[in-house]
């Protein structure tokens, strides 16, 4: 994805940050849904570069007594009007 290219540069720093979190279980399976912001700054002044926030659906299932995603969904809202990303969501 476009907006990841150069997070990897030095003086780049990658803040996540993980809201209204979500889990729904049972014995055997598990919803998890979230909103997650990602940030860049410039590591040295701390000025933001750049946002923007997808919200995030995992189903789970249990196997073997371990849980195991079974089903991942991530999107980034768009504005109904205009049919485009909105990525300040936050």
């Amino acid at each position: 994805m476009e907006w990841f290219k150069g997070l990897s540069a030095d003086g780049i720093l990658l803040k996540v940050e993980f809201d209204d979190l979500v889990v729904e279980e049972n014995s055997d399976l598990a919803f998890v849904h979230c909103a997650v912001t990602f940030a860049a700054y410039l590591e040295d002044s701390c000025e933001k570069l750049r946002q923007m926030t997808n919200r995030f659906t995992f189903g789970l299932k249990k196997s073997n007594e371990s849980w195991v995603i079974a089903h991942e969904h991530s999107s980034l809202p768009i504005n109904m009007e205009t049919g485009k990303g909105i990525f300040n969501v936050k």
